[in-house]
């Protein structure tokens, strides 16, 4: 937290852009707040979210090898998601999936709030961008992300505009097609 702190100081370009003392106020925040984090991951999280606070794409903290996140894979399911109209809509899925969930269907509600709320509250607060569009498409992208056993209540509109409800775990998908 530190060492990275110190970095934006002496190296970041935009540093005259950023409030300074809401900088350092955050900073100092965060001393007690990432001591008390659980895991790595959770450590991890704080770092980005500070990162965040730069909004600049080019500035960020990555989640090291042996914190892996999971994306796209749910057991038996498996998403992949793009901001489509500035909406979640499922691009591909596993082949037995296709027709339960098939690709176009759009993610409407995650844990009970719906998709915007959910993207602004959880996601985007942890990606460092400098543009909305690009913080639109990744919090999008990654709306799902989390680690192996992490799960999610998600209701989804197929393009016939049925709504189903899924809940989603986090563990390894074996199906390859």
């Amino acid at each position: 937290l530190s060492s990275f702190w110190q970095e934006v100081n002496y190296n970041f370009i935009y540093l005259d852009k950023v409030d300074r003392a809401a900088w350092d106020r955050y900073y100092r925040e965060l001393i007690t707040r990432v001591q008390e984090t659980k895991n790595d991951y959770e450590y991890y999280r704080e770092l980005q979210k500070f990162c965040a606070f730069l909004k600049d794409g080019h500035t960020n903290v990555y989640f090291p090898q042996n914190i892996e996140q999971m994306n796209t894979m749910f057991g038996e399911y498996r998403f992949f998601i793009e901001n489509i109209g500035h909406k979640p809509v499922i691009v591909r899925t596993n082949l037995s999936k296709k027709d339960e969930v098939p690709p176009g269907s759009e993610i409407t509600e995650v844990n009970g709030l719906p998709v915007k709320e959910y993207r602004e509250r959880y996601v985007a607060p942890y990606i460092s961008s400098s543009t909305d569009y690009v913080l639109e498409d990744w919090s999008t992208t990654r709306l799902l992300s989390g680690l192996e056993g992490e799960s999610f209540q998600v209701k989804i509109r197929k393009p016939d505009g049925q709504v189903i409800s899924l809940s989603l775990t986090h563990t390894r998908t074996t199906e390859t097609e």
